[in-house]
């Protein structure tokens, strides 16, 4: 930090003698070795003098003495140096007007008042505020210039490298979360907003590509499911449903599985979507179910089976309580 010195002279012009608080500061900054830091007030005090170059010419010629320290000089050069750069971040102008003085920031075209003395303070408070890494390079806050490596730190990805496989998946998900066409990955639209506002290495995939992928990635969580349920020591509940597509007149059995981890979270998850083509009979619709649980390494683990009152699938629960065994309740 750099410490400066204030004259005399400098205090005169600063405090008007007819304030008596002022002349009383004056008297006791004399003996005092203030730091020149960089905040909103020391703007609107440097700005003011450079709003009148000549006078503060004669005035820096009138107060400089011989033996006056050194890093005076040399904090007057931060001053300035300080000043410069809060131009770069602003376009300042005058109101003919009203004589006000007006700063836009060059980062979001906002405009403030500086007032009649020109000073840089409520354009230096929104800088602070909206663009802490310009305000840092002034010398702001801790004084220090952030640093990218602060803000890479601090995000869960840390430092983001582009990979082709891992977008591949992330469409692919996406596509099957939002219920969306295969096509949509060769969408035009999609590249564009990709490349222009997320990512310039951004391609996009055919259609078999991503279907190639979701297969991939289907089978990969239909293995893992598998696994999981053949180490589960808990028990299943099943629901089970059977509906008709409108448009194709086909129709669809789903299967569900509900369980209770080891820390008492309700999980749920869907063992099967299939096309039905059997007549839904009782007996075909025990020996679809039946199949199922036996790829999924439950068949020994249900607890219940939930239906609709369908009058087929009220035919075929007593071949399902088979199934549960002992752990069954009625209904």
């Amino acid at each position: 930090m750099i410490l400066k010195r204030v004259t005399k002279g400098e205090m005169e012009m600063r405090c008007p003698k007819n304030n008596y608080n002022a002349r009383h500061n004056n008297r006791f900054l004399q003996q005092q070795q203030i730091p020149t830091t960089i905040d909103e007030e020391e703007f609107e005090d440097e700005d003011a003098e450079e709003m009148e170059p000549e006078t503060a010419e004669e005035e820096g010629a009138g107060n400089h003495h011989a033996d006056e320290p050194a890093s005076s000089q040399t904090a007057t050069g931060n001053k300035k140096s300080k000043t410069e750069l809060m131009k770069n971040n602003f376009d300042k102008w005058k109101d003919p007007q009203t004589g006000y003085w007006h700063a836009t920031c060059k980062w979001c075209n906002n405009n403030y008042s500086l007032g009649t003395s020109g000073g840089y303070g409520s354009a230096a408070r929104h800088l602070k505020a909206k663009h802490p890494v310009e305000y840092a390079k002034l010398g702001g806050g801790t004084g220090k210039q952030t640093q990218i490596s602060r803000f890479a730190n601090s995000q869960p990805f840390g430092n983001f490298s582009y990979n082709d496989a891992q977008n591949l998946t992330s469409i692919a998900n996406l596509i099957c979360e939002e219920n969306l066409a295969y096509m949509f990955s060769e969408s035009l639209a999609l590249r564009d907003y990709a490349q222009g506002s997320l990512n310039p290495q951004f391609r996009s995939y055919s259609r078999k590509t991503v279907k190639k992928e979701i297969i991939r990635l289907y089978n990969a969580e239909k293995a893992r499911l598998q696994n999981f349920f053949a180490n589960f020591d808990g028990r299943v509940t099943i629901c089970s449903d059977i509906w008709e597509d409108d448009f194709h007149h086909l129709y669809y059995l789903g299967l569900t599985a509900h369980y209770i981890d080891d820390d008492w979270n309700m999980h749920k998850r869907v063992l099967a979507f299939r096309e039905f083509n059997d007549r839904r009979t009782a007996e075909h619709i025990y020996i679809l179910i039946e199949r199922i649980l036996i790829k999924y390494n439950l068949i020994d683990k249900v607890f219940d089976i939930g239906f609709d009152n369908a009058t087929n699938n009220t035919a075929a629960i007593p071949r399902l309580r088979e199934l549960c065994g002992a752990n069954t309740f009625d209904g």
